[in-house]
């Protein structure tokens, strides 16, 4: 087999493109931990909001075509959200016996 110019450049550019989608790949695997590692426990919260945000599109979008699918579901999204940030209001004003301090009570029977 011969050498020629062609064939090396070839394989020089397969070579390079390959590596070059390696390192993007890396550099993007890279980014997403940055930006996890940033948000820390902030990005299921994230993620919920733009799922309520897709949720009301559709929500608005069914009410507007007169879908009872969209509608229902809407419906169902909603008491589910607003359930969850009363109780998200009740356990930060420590509403009950919601609390964040955990109180451990010892009996000792002698």
């Amino acid at each position: 087999m011969t050498w020629s110019c062609s064939t090396c450049l070839k394989m020089l550019v397969k070579s390079n493109i390959s590596e070059l989608r390696s390192q993007t790949q890396n550099q993007a695997c890279i980014l997403e931990r940055q930006i996890f590692d940033f948000l820390g426990y902030q990005w299921a919260p994230i993620l919920a909001n733009f799922f309520h945000i897709i949720i009301v599109i559709l929500g608005l979008f069914g009410t507007i075509q007169c879908r009872t699918r969209y509608i229902t579901g809407y419906a169902t999204w909603l008491v589910l959200w607003v359930s969850w940030n009363v109780f998200i209001i009740c356990f930060y004003l420590e509403a009950g016996d919601l609390s964040k301090v955990r109180h451990d009570v010892i009996i000792v029977i002698c």
